[in-house]
Parts: C-alpha cells; structure tokens; sequence
C-alpha cells in the first residue's frame, strides 16, 4: 500500500496549481492529509483536512518568525504522521513515491542543496528532531553558518537583542537545513540525483510554459516529481499569459493529465477578462469565481443577518420606499445615523426602530470644527464598529438612501446573489448613475419608477461614475469599514478573503490596499448592480444641496455636481421585476398608520423647503440652469466628455457644444465629432449665466479661481520658469505612442508652464500649522540586491539632503553589498537588516521589507520616513537644498509624493567607478503625462501620519477621518482622487517639479545593465529586463546638469568622507572589481551579449517616441 502523503496551506481557496498537485498524489495512489490553519474550500475528492492548530499555533510565533511557519509544518506533520511523506502543493507527483527501507526519501535540487520535499523522515529519526528543535528557537545560530554571522548573532543575543530566527539566511528551516542534518548523519549519500524529485531546475522553469517543450522530453523513467515553483509560475502566468497557462505547453499537459481546468480554481484576486474564453470550452461552463464546498442541504444553514449602515440628513421623503426595497430583497437589519434634520427624517426612523423594522437609529457623533470628526460619514461608520447592533450581523453594506441595489440573478434577491457568488464574502457592486429622466417637479412617488434613464453600461467618465460600495461578510476578516469598500485586512486571514465584482469577476489583488472604482471590465452587472439616483428630480435637487453633502462635506453640490451625475443616456429598467416586491412591502409599512403619518410629515417638510427655496435667487438660478434645454441636452451625450469637462463644469463647454445640446429635444443626431471631448475654456472665460435659458434676470455666480500661491524657490540652482502667459503655445515635436503630443527642449518647459497655469489655481500650498513638528530624523527605506559599487554615492547623497539613517534590506547579495552596509552600521550611519519577505509564500522583497519595517523602531521614532531605491536621488531645488528645508516651504506636510525624471543611457556605454549624478545628463521631457511610468513617483510621509501601512510608491490605508496634509513635489495639496485610490504615478492635476525632483537613473551603463539584468527586480520579481525593458526606459532627449552641480558642490565633501574609512574604501574598490568581473563574464554569454549588442545599437530610437501606456509601477 502506497505511503500516506501529508501536506500543508495555511488557508483560503487553493489555486489550480496546487489544487492540480495535491489531485496528482491521490492519482499516484496516496492517502493525502493536508493540514490547515485556515478554512480551504473546494479540495480535490479524497483529500482529508486537519486543523494545524493541533501542530502549531501562529499566534504563538513571533511575528518575526511567522515567514517560517510553513517550514516548521513540514517537519511537524512528518513527526504527527509516522511513515508519510511530505509534499507540498504544487509539487506534481508523477508517480507512486517510495521511501526506502528505513523510511526516508530524498534528492537533489541542484549541485549544492537537497530538495526540502518531497521529502520523507521517520518520525523518531536524529535528522527530524534537529529540525523540528531548529524550528522552534526563536533566536538560533545554525552551526552551519559562517564563523562570522555565529559570532554576531551571539553577540547580538549576549546584548539582550537576538536576531529572529525569520531573518536568517533563506533555507534554514528546508534546502539548507535538510541538506545539513543529513549530511551530519551521514545519510545524504543515499540522495537521489537531481532528474528524480527535481527535474526542472527553479532557473529553468520558464520551459513548463513553452510552446515547443513537452513534459516527456523534461523528465525520465523514474522520474517521480516534478518542482512546478507554483507562486512564481503563477505571477508569470499572470503577467505573460493573463492568468491562463497554455493549452500545449508542460503545465498544460499536467494538468490535463490530472484533470483539473485553471479556470474552475483561479488563484485568489486573480480575474480573467470579460471576453476570455481560453480552456473555457474544457471547463463544462466552469464559474470564474473561485467556489467552496456546498453546505449539506440536509441540514440548510441559518438565515444570515444583513445590515445596511447608512447616514442620513433630511431625506425623510425618501426613506420608506428604500426600506421597502431593500427588506424585499432580504435585508434584515437597518443601522442608521442622523444629524441636523429638519424634515422629520429622524421622527421617522425613530418610529420604525420602534416597529421592529429599523434596527437602531443613532444621533451622529462628529463635530466639524475637530480633527478627526469633521467628516459626518467616517465619524458615523467609527463609532459603529464598537456597536453591538453592527457585530451581531453576518453582511455589512454601507449604503445611501439614493443608492438601490438591483440583483439581477435568481429571484432578485439577496439570498439569489450569495448563491451564485459561493464562497465569495466580499462583493463590490458597480454605480449605475441614473439621471433626472428630464422629470423638474418632485412628486411622492417611487423614486426606482420615476428615474429610467441612467449612463451607458461601464461608463468610465467622470470617474464617480465606475464607483463602487461593498457588502461583505461581517466576521473579522476586514477590520475597518468604510464608504466604498472595507479596509485593513486582518493579516492572519487575508488569504481567506474571496472578494467578487457586480459581474462576478474577482477583484484584482491592488484592491487590497485601497481603491473605490472598478476598472472598466470588471464594472459588468451581470449580477447587481448599485443603482445611483443621486439627483433625482430639480427641485430635489435643490433640498439637496441645501442639505451638503454626508462625505465631501466641503464640497458644493450645485451646477457642477448636477452635470457630473445627470446622465440620461440609455434607457434602464432592469430593476422593474422587483417592483412588486418592493411595493408590497411598501403596503405594509404604509397599513400603519403612525408610519404613513410621520411619511405624510416628511413630504409636507420637502415640499415646503422646496418653495422656501424657489424664492431665494442663488437657487432660483440653480433651478433655471438645471432644467434649461441646454442642460437637459448634455446630460444625453455625457459619453462624449472627458474628465477635464466634468471637473472644470458645464460652464467651460465652448459655444459651438452648448449650442448644439440647446437643441434639446429637436437632437436628432449625435454630438459631432468635431465636438467630441472639447477642451475646456479658460477659467476667466467659463461664465456659467452662459447657461441659463435666454432673456433670464437671474445670475448664477462666477468665482475666477485665485492665482496660484507661488513656492519659495532661493535655490540657485532651481530652474527659472517665465509666466506661461507670456510664452509662446509649446509646438510638439510629434506623437508618442500613448497618443500624446512630443514636446521637447523649450517647447518641453512652455507645455509644462501652460499645464501648471491651468491646475496650479485648484490646487494651493497647505496652510502653515501653528507648532509645525520636527523634521530632523529623516530615515531612508529601501531594499538591496547586488548594489555595492554604487552605495556609497547614494549614501553621502542623502546624507547632503538631510537623510539621517538608513534603513537598508538586502537578499541573496553575491558582491560586497552586505560588508558594505555592515561597516556603515558600525559607523552608526545604517541599519542593514536580511529581507524577511515569505519566499515559498510568493511575497515580493520589496513589499516582505515594507511590511516589516513599519514595525522597526528607527522607522517608527523618525520624524519622516523616505522609501526609494539605490538608483533614485532627491533632487531638491528650494532653500538650503535639503528635505528639511523643502519641507519648511511646503508648510510642513505629513505627506510628499516625488515624480520621477527619468534619466537615460546617454550613450555611456561602458562601466566607469565615478558617480552616477555627474556620469548621466541626459533625460526625459518633463511634460511626460503618458506612459504613466513617466510620471511614477515616491513618497515620504510621517509614521505619525494618517498611514498604518507603507507602499512601494506612496502610504496605504489612509485613515480619511483624520486631516491629511499631502503634497506634490511644488509643494501643492494633492487632488482628492489621488489620495483615494491606489494611484502611484503623477496625473496634470498633481504633477509638479517646482521644488523636488526624484532623479531615477533607471538604466545607467549600458554594462551595468547587464548586471542589473542578471540580479532581477526588488519588486515585480518575475518580470525580465531586456531589450524591451530598456527601450522603454531610455529617455535622452533632454539635459539636467542641477544634480552634476549638486554633487559637485554638496556631495563630493561627504562622499570624500566616506572613502577615507580603509575598510570603507577597500571594500569599495573590491565592489568595483567584482562588478567589472561580472561584466565580463556575462559579456561572454550569448545570449547576454545579444542584449548588450542591442541595447547599444546607435539606431535605437529614445523612449519617447516608442514607449507605450503602462499601468504597473517600476523599480
């Protein structure tokens, strides 16, 4: 009988990958057990599971040490099962595996380690005691270790501060550690060589993807294994093949072989596109979204809660028909937070609370004048998650009074959705805006019967449009709830987490952190939809904006707003087979009659307000502009504007548009295309009266925004920008790729100057604080591979523009990057700590090195902390040109975003050992909208801030109820929709170089390159850095000599300073010797060569003019 096989994953739905290994070893003939810490729906027939708790609990483990948990699993389930073999999901068993007559099984992974599984080890065995033991010290010092990091680990822990065990070396709890406990038995001579567990090396697996490869040609007869690496196969399945593997390539033919079809088991926050239809007809019309196991139906679960969280302020006449609509549906529990009504709105709801149909009504607590409760909707949604009334629901979905849901599956129901979306507990639902289908005059009636004109289906523009709000499961996974979408996944149980759009498509992972709009694909409503009434009829309208607004309180809900969400497009009446339902319910709401008096009170309220505000003239002229033909003849073509018309308003429409749309109901024709997305008018000319029906008395107001606050720029070597409106129009060169116009040179500088005259006035410098904070402690994040020739250039750097310390992680260096980094430690300058990221987790370096510093307590005691790579360079050009004095002219920020310049080749051709800010002049255009790589850029940020998380690019998880004072680099308040979403690149509106520039020298040498190539990226780990890589980089059009100046004058001295250290300088020209070594050897390979012939080829053109939108972020 074949021996048992165990296994582990910590939790949530398996990938097919690994879905595909475990299903290989039951056709191999194993019992399989696998252990888990989390619930794992949907495993393949005859896998028993059990809880890993009995093992171990994560809790306990430090969470330092928590990346080696699965190691630790591997030898404690060997230890709980005597006589099975470990396999980890994802390995593809080929055939029965057999431990030999003592019980072990093991191989070869490569000349130098063993393979850490399959793997077998009897239960009692010397080996597997040494490492369970190994694995349950939080501190230990390995005796394979060199002599050196035993002596500073000892050391360390003779200081009272040991080195966690999760920041040792990689492999010390698999390849590495197995590969020493059994050649200290002396039992690693039985190994099987590498073809037989490991047949496909980690460097070569590129050929299980390979059209031209087949898995006979890749392993042998007795080959029983074969390593398929599932977390980097997966991200380059993902990015390669847009999450799909090949029908005829190896990994295909596994899994045909097993048969398992990816699409039935898409890893977690993987989505394909609307329209892919690959292994589709192989999959029996299998469901993209990932499925758990069904319930008995002998035993049906109970009834869950559903709870809709709402805020409201007078909109009593409205109030019954939503109830009714959405207990129809299946909503069980109302929790509802009121402040300042006057219609009744709160007499209203008090009632049904105490009917039993309201679950509870609360005053709100936020107060407008203090920090942190300003904002009514985000103080209201705090204060309810201490509520008993919110935690004893199942669902949550935070939802408006002018917001219906419109389920589009089953029955209509609630209860239909969650059937056709199982084992999904977090479900986006995409705004359709429906607009005022031309209705002027309120009327008591069903506001889902009046309004059935609505924007066109995924409608991308304006941006409000492809919102969305989100209920989910109200269990502890998400931690915080929010407008549009929980927040602050709970760590230990985020790969739970199975999170669904409108259409069924699972959201993309980027979601995670933040985000509160669909991309276009993904905002299907195929399901549900979330119907958006949010003008309803005129003279709603104006109780409306009489009312404010619950979220954006500070912003006016007048002219603007009604042309942004008045879209009367297409004609939309799915939600009508609901109707009866909802009416129903609606009777019997209405049979009692203290319900139907204190309704009939709340629309006597409405009408009465609404003739108060008929007589004032700020609101007549709102009411005469909103209704004008005009008006109504722009709300049917909204497809033909682009955001700069949405957020400039109505009133910056030319004449020739605002003529055509007054044709009003005569249009019989579309918007011509000469018409189509018009530019905007000059503020001074944008006259909104232009709007008003002829021969009006009445004025609506033209407020010319203010002219910009000029930054104080006393930097000599700051580049003087004239008033754009004394320069000629900038004349492009050409059009890039992206489809924008090329300006270079001066023309270059006049399309910046003219795009920053245009947005600069809507965007001023923050307010000076009272007592502004210190910003002495500047510390620098950033992760390392193989940089050693360059760090000290960047050091003194940073150090010239006030950086304090640094915080630096490094994995897997080969040259002196490490000792480099060691020395400046114990000259107190750096803090150099090994890369904790979750390797066989799949984690990228970057984010596993963010995620831990966060927690150090350099970064967390620094008044500012900094994250960019060794080839980025703050550039800054106002006062003394530090940070600290950048920060002083920007009034004391919490948050500063840097765009990147990107620097270019230049045609420097050959490695040279002299900086690097003085070696390359040569850069891109600043006016660089698109690509959106152009514009990426960094950022800096208190750790006091309003951010418990660090990005790559920018902070994540805003906490948007505290004050958020965050700049661009001219020191201007960032735009709203920057801070909301998980935006990493500079747009018109936030772009701006007056006072700091990030100088990436992406590329440098064109030998350095190479050595670059071969280290691979810190951030997307699986993407190449080839031809096409640096084509799209290599931007050399333009000339910036202000950081050649710059290190000249400020950084030479510190640099100079460092290099007096011996050991400093030694290891320096060491790095510098072993980077041209590497050079050379590389340059004796083909195939690297190739590349190098390439990319020195002199008729390869510059990146402007072959560079193509990207939407990913770079390193």
């Amino acid at each position: 009988m074949p021996a048992p096989v165990v296994s582990y994953w910590p939790g949530g739905a398996l990938d097919y990958l690994r879905y595909a290994g475990l299903a290989s070893c039951i056709r191999a003939g194993h019992a399989v057990t696998l252990w888990m810490h989390g619930p794992v729906p949907d495993v393949p027939a005859g896998v028993m599971v059990r809880d890993a708790h009995a093992l171990l609990d994560p809790v306990t483990v430090p969470v330092a040490n928590r990346s080696l948990v699965a190691n630790r699993m591997r030898w404690l389930t060997l230890a709980a099962q005597p006589g099975a073999i470990f396999v980890s999901p994802g390995v593809m068993v080929q055939r029965e595996l057999v431990p030999d007559a003592q019980g072990y099984l093991f191989g070869w992974q490569d000349a130098q380690y063993l393979c850490a599984d399959p793997v077998a080890l009897p239960a009692d065995s010397p080996e597997l005691t040494a490492l369970i033991e190994l694995g349950a010290d939080p501190a230990p010092v390995p005796e394979w270790l060199d002599d050196d990091l035993q002596g500073e680990l000892r050391a360390a822990a003779s200081r009272g501060n040991p080195v966690p065990a999760g920041y040792l070396p990689w492999g010390m709890l698999g390849a590495v550690g197995l590969t020493h406990v059994l050649r200290a038995s002396g039992r690693i001579a039985s190994a099987h060589p590498v073809h037989v567990l490991s047949p496909v090396a980690y460097a070569d697996r590129a050929v299980l993807l390979s059209r031209k490869e087949k898995l006979g040609d890749l392993v042998r007869p007795d080959t029983l294994a074969v390593q398929i690496w599932p977390s980097e196969m997966l991200r380059e399945i993902s990015e390669t093949f847009s999450g799909l593997p090949r029908y005829w390539c190896p990994v295909g033919e596994i899994l045909r072989g097993i048969e398992v079809n990816p699409r039935r088991h898409l890893p977690n926050g993987m989505a394909l596109h609307i329209k892919d239809d690959r292994w589709k007809d192989r999959a029996d019309k299998a469901p993209i979204v990932t499925t758990q196991q069904q319930a008995d139906p002998a035993t049906p679960a109970a009834a869950p809660r559903i709870c809709v969280l709402s805020c409201m302020k007078n909109e009593g006449p409205f109030i019954l028909e939503w109830i009714a609509h959405n207990r129809a549906i299946g909503v069980t529990d109302f929790v509802i937070y009121t402040n300042d009504c006057t219609d009744g709105t709160d007499a209203l709801l008090d009632l049904l609370v105490e009917k039993g149909i309201v679950t509870a009504r609360f005053d709100n607590p936020w107060k407008p004048d203090t920090a942190g409760m300003s904002n009514p909707q985000f103080t209201a949604f705090k204060d309810a998650e201490e509520r008993p009334e919110i935690q004893a629901a199942d669902w949550l979905m935070p939802l408006d009074v002018d917001e219906f849901m419109d389920i589009r599956t089953g029955d209509g129901t609630l209860a239909a959705l969650f059937a056709a979306l199982p084992g999904v507990d977090t479900i986006s639902i995409p705004w359709r805006l429906f607009g005022n289908d031309g209705q002027h005059r309120y009327e008591d009636a069903f506001v889902t019967e009046r309004f059935h004109r609505a924007a066109i289906e995924r409608c991308k523009k304006p941006y409000q449009a492809l919102g969305f709000k989100t209920m989910y499961r109200n269990d502890g996974r998400w931690q915080t709830i929010s407008v549009h979408r929980p927040k602050n996944p709970d760590p230990a149980r985020e790969a739970e987490i199975s999170w669904a759009s409108g259409c069924g498509l699972q959201m993309m992972p980027a979601y995670r952190d933040s985000g509160w709009r669909m991309q276009k694909d993904w905002a299907g409503y195929d399901l549900v939809s979330l119907n958006h009434y949010a003008v309803r009829d005129a003279e709603s309208y104006l109780v409306k904006r009489d009312r404010g607004r619950v979220n954006h309180v500070s912003e006016d809900q007048g002219l603007g707003y009604w042309f942004r969400m008045n879209h009367n497009v297409v004609e939309e009446r799915s939600i009508m087979p609901r109707l009866a339902a909802t009416r129903a319910e609606y009777a019997r709401l209405m049979a009692d009659a203290d319900i139907a008096a204190a309704h009939q009170a709340s629309v006597a309220a409405h009408r009465a307000r609404i003739a108060t505000l008929h007589s004032r003239p700020d609101m007549a002229a709102l009411h005469a502009a909103i209704t004008a033909p005009v008006m109504d003849g722009l709300s049917r073509v909204t497809p033909h504007f682009g955001n700069r018309i949405f957020e400039a308003g109505p009133q910056a429409l030319p004449d020739p548009v605002l003529k055509w749309a007054s044709a009003g109901a005569r249009i019989k024709r579309p918007l011509p295309n000469t018409l189509h997305d018009p530019v905007p008018l000059p503020a001074q000319e944008a006259d909104p009266n232009r709007l008003l029906p002829a021969g009006s008395d009445l004025h609506l107001a033209h407020v010319i925004p203010e002219e910009p606050v000029e930054p104080v720029v006393t930097s000599s070597a700051a580049v003087a920008k004239p008033a754009a409106s004394s320069q000629p129009a900038a004349r492009a060169a050409g059009v890039a790729p992206s489809g924008d116009p090329i300006y270079l040179g001066e023309d270059d500088r006049r399309a910046l100057a003219a795009l920053l005259e245009r947005t600069q006035p809507r965007y001023p410098m923050l307010e000076a604080p009272a007592v502004p904070l210190p910003n002495d402690n500047i510390v620098v994040i950033t992760s390392m591979k193989n940089e050693a020739p360059f760090i000290l250039e960047w050091i003194a750097w940073h150090r010239a523009v006030g950086a304090e310390h640094f915080l630096v992680y490094t994995n897997d260096c080969t040259d002196q990057t490490n000792p480099m980094l060691d020395r400046l430690a114990k000259m107190g300058l750096v803090t150099r700590l090994e890369n904790p990221f979750n390797r066989e987790g799949g984690q990228k370096p970057q984010r596993g090195a963010l995620n831990d510093a966060i927690r150090q307590p350099i970064v967390r005691n620094s008044d500012w902390y900094l994250v960019i790579d060794c080839d980025e360079f703050v550039n800054v050009h106002v006062g003394d040109g530090t940070m600290q004095g950048m920060l002083a002219a920007m009034n004391n920020p919490d948050i500063v975003s840097m765009t990147w310049r990107f620097f270019g080749n230049g045609n420097v051709h050959a490695y040279e050992d002299r900086p690097v800010t003085e070696q390359f002049l040569r850069c891109a255009p600043e006016y660089l909208p698109r690509p959106r790589l152009g514009w990426g850029f960094k950022s800096m940020a208190r750790p006091s801030g309003p951010s418990d998380k660090i990005g790559v690019h920018r902070p994540l998880n805003l906490d948007e109820s505290r004050d958020i004072r965050w700049v661009n680099g001219s020191g201007r308040i960032m735009p709203e929709k920057s801070m909301g979403n998980s935006t990493w690149f500079s747009r018109k509106a936030s772009i701006g170089y007056d006072m700091v520039t990030l100088n990436h020298y992406i590329l440098r040498s064109a030998e350095s390159f190479l050595v670059k190539r071969e280290r691979g990226r810190i951030n997307h780990v699986d993407q190449d850095q080839g031809l096409a890589y640096w084509t799209a980089r290599n931007y050399s059009t333009e000339t910036d000599t202000r950081a050649a100046q710059f290190m000249a004058q400020r950084v030479a001295p510190v640099l100079a300073e460092l290099k007096a250290d011996p050991e400093l300088s030694r290891l320096h020209a060491e790095a510098v010797e072993w980077h041209r070594a590497r050079i050379a050897y590389l340059k004796a390979q083909p195939d690297y060569l190739a590349l190098y012939n390439s990319i020195t080829d002199p008729e390869l053109p510059d990146a402007i003019y072959v560079a193509e939108v990207e939407e990913g972020g770079d390193d």
